[in-house]
């Protein structure tokens, strides 16, 4: 979900498992979540199940600490 606007999902998955869930969005943050409602006519409707987006939490730091401790001068192919 990017930008503003409303969704209607079938299920949604908030910690446990919720049916007919209105997501309202605004500057692309989720702002309320309402469940057990009737789908607005101005929302995109989401069937079957709806969850969270995993964080991507990956990142490279450690090869900082690695930078220079097991390169080899003079490569290795």
């Amino acid at each position: 979900m990017v930008g503003s606007g409303k969704w209607h999902a079938e299920q949604a998955w908030l910690g446990r498992r919720a049916e007919s869930v209105l997501i309202e969005v605004a500057g692309g943050r989720i702002k309320a979540l309402e469940e057990n409602t009737f789908a607005p006519a101005d929302a995109v409707a989401l069937k079957d199940w709806t969850i969270p987006n995993l964080a991507n939490m990956h990142n490279h730091a450690f090869q900082r600490l690695l930078r220079g401790k097991v390169e080899s001068e003079t490569g290795d192919f």
